[in-house]
């Protein structure tokens, strides 16, 4: 009896019109999409499980330059967003360093304190800086941390977020340069105004004021809120 060579059924036929990868086209998709974080090393991952499948399917399925390209544009939009991440941590790591100025006031380190503030700020006395610093504690306690990486700095901003406005309405003519700060009572912001042509140490703007966030919303800054110098 004559028998047939049949594949098995578990391998189909090399028949039919080539199909595209899907994970191919997810690929260039997911890599396309370069707004969204991580969107980029995703897009790599389906452009590799793409031109596996095509590799194995026996020429059934097609899409390999997509794939490719999803490789190539999910690589290079990764690495951007690792450069953006660096750059951002780097610079809010330099911004924290305003909360430096808190902490010397927890010291009872005036002289240090009085580093980071504008020439034009002299007139602040030492008592005003203690009474600020007291006025923190009772409201928030004792500094904590400022935010560290990308995630802590979006959620920091948005619980500050409301109060962005209220300190641009106390300075509508400055340039209000808000903080997300960690206290142990909870989050808070500072909220600084930059003198830009003075520099302090290191080569950070000094301040021409501060203020932070109050349990109630409101701002208490250093130098608009200080009480009016008795004769």
């Amino acid at each position: 009896m004559t028998q047939l060579n049949t594949p098995p059924f578990d391998e189909p036929a090399l028949t039919g019109p080539e199909r595209t990868s899907i994970p191919a086209v997810l690929s260039i998709v997911s890599s396309a999409i370069c707004c969204i974080p991580g969107a980029g090393v995703l897009g790599a991952l389906l452009g590799v499980l793409g031109l596996v499948n095509i590799a194995r399917s026996g020429g059934r399925l097609g899409g390999r330059v997509l794939a490719v390209l999803g490789i190539v544009l999910g690589l290079l939009f990764s690495v951007m967003w690792v450069g953006i991440s660096l750059a951002v941590a780097a610079g809010f790591a330099e911004l924290g360093r305003y909360g430096d100025f808190v902490v010397a006031l927890e010291r009872d380190d005036l002289a240090g304190a009085r580093t980071y503030l504008s020439p034009n700020a002299t007139g602040v006395t030492d008592q005003r800086l203690i009474e600020w610093q007291d006025q923190i504690e009772d409201d928030l306690g004792t500094l904590v941390s400022t935010p560290d990486g990308l995630g802590a700095v979006f959620m920091g901003y948005a619980s500050i977020g409301p109060t962005i406005q209220t300190a641009q309405t106390d300075y509508p003519t400055a340039q209000v340069v808000p903080l997300p700060v960690t206290f142990t009572g909870g989050e808070s912001g500072l909220f600084i105004i930059m003198n830009q042509n003075v520099q302090m140490a290191g080569g950070m703007p000094t301040m021409e004021d501060v203020g932070y966030t109050r349990p109630d919303g409101s701002i208490e800054w250093l130098i608009l809120d200080a009480p009016p110098e008795q004769p």
